[in-house]
């Protein structure tokens, strides 16, 4: 049975770059209401507030629709109204230093705005275009639809940008994934309890709970911290991108981005969900750098020091691939690998050797004991993965 995949991605975005044009028609209006508080008053902290999320918006999804000149302008905006919201009391007035900063950056990101808006427009007239709200099939709030088969991966975006959710379910909708989405955290976590996700996509900043309390809280859940996610935002500060990672976000995708860049990454980790690979090596560096790569790109991974233990974690979790140390405490590598292949639970599991023998009759001993690949130490990080990726694949088949 074939299912109608909808309106392609192509014509979905330019269905939204189209409605992101009308969209900056009204922010250049925002934006003058806010200049006109200057020329006339006082910029209170509530109106700051104000101009952070029209510049936070615009900064994360212009380039991703085509006007990067949008997002450096808005990124400007953004950093000096973040450093000031940080140290204004509430209920307070804008300094007559601040509020000259603040004009002249307004200012710019309302006169690039206007320009683009009006530019596209005009061209759209000439060719007999206009923006329409139609927002592609895949992309809702709700529970699966019918179009997609019970083994659809789903994922949850949460962005208080409703064009850049709906941009990536398009794209997603292409590959079969069905994407939900959320406004802000709370909603977010409200949606997670009614339907788990196979994989989400949370931004950091938001209204409300910020995408790293979101974060943390999912990750205290012992039903929810297994889920993967990707945190996003336009900040380019070290500190967004380490908190992350230690609190347990898979990767770190900085505004804006490429819709195909963004797929593609959850792609793998989709493709990688439930996989588990076993490392076996005495050595905890070599340990930790392949543990922290196969965990970057999704997998589930279990380590040893040893061959014994080795060996006990490959009969109880029977990984879908076993990478292997030769020379080991307890058990060396080839007796781990004759063991494998005298259980039928584990005789198929995949082995790639890893080791400094590297003489010919080492490689074809170990070959000939049973593993498929055997690559020599030093290794490059790049063709051990693209060899563990093919050794799966190959399995798979």
């Amino acid at each position: 049975m074939t299912h109608d995949r909808g309106p392609s991605f192509d014509n979905v975005y330019d269905t939204l770059r189209a409605n992101y044009v009308t969209r900056l028609h009204k922010s250049a209006a925002l934006l003058d209401a806010l200049l006109e508080l200057k020329r006339t008053g006082h910029i209170f902290k509530k109106d700051a507030v104000e101009a952070h999320r029209l510049a936070h918006m615009l900064a994360g999804s212009g380039a991703t629709f085509g006007f990067p000149n949008i997002s450096e302008v808005a990124i400007l905006a953004e950093e000096f109204l973040s450093k000031y919201l940080k140290a204004a009391p509430d209920g307070s007035v804008m300094s007559i230093v601040d509020a000259e900063i603040f004009e002249s950056l307004i200012m710019n990101l309302r006169t690039i705005c206007a320009k683009i808006s009006d530019f596209e427009q005009a061209q759209d007239n000439l060719s007999g275009k206009k923006a329409t709200n139609t927002v592609h099939a895949g992309f809702s709030g709700q529970e699966r639809g019918p179009e997609y088969a019970s083994d659809s991966f789903h994922v949850l975006i949460v962005d208080d940008d409703p064009d850049l959710p709906a941009l990536m379910s398009a794209a997603l909708h292409e590959k079969n994934i069905i994407a939900t989405y959320s406004p802000d955290g709370m909603d977010a976590l409200k949606s997670i309890l009614l339907q788990k996700p196979d994989l989400i996509v949370l931004d950091i900043m938001m209204p409300g709970l910020s995408g790293h309390e979101v974060l943390a809280r999912l990750k205290k859940d012992p039903s929810m911290m297994d889920i993967p996610i990707i945190m996003l935002s336009q900040s380019t500060q070290d500190h967004d991108l380490v908190n992350s990672i230690r609190s347990g976000a898979i990767d770190y995708i900085h505004k804006p981005f490429r819709p195909e860049d963004l797929v593609g990454r959850i792609e793998g980790i989709l493709q990688a969900a439930g996989r588990t690979v076993v490392i076996a090596d005495n050595d905890p560096m070599i340990v930790h750098l392949l543990k922290s790569k196969f965990e970057f790109e999704g997998y589930r991974v279990v380590t040893a020091g040893d061959g014994q233990k080795a060996l006990d974690l490959i009969a109880k979790y029977k990984p879908d691939l076993v990478l292997l140390d030769i020379i080991m405490p307890a058990l060396d590598g080839t007796a781990v690998i004759h063991r494998m292949r005298q259980l039928p639970k584990t005789k198929d599991v995949p082995v790639l050797i890893m080791s400094t023998r590297i003489e010919k009759e080492d490689i074809e001993e170990g070959l000939s004991s049973g593993a498929q690949d055997y690559i020599p130490k030093p290794f490059s990080m790049e063709e051990l993965y693209a060899r563990s990726m093919a050794l799966m694949k190959a399995n798979q088949t």
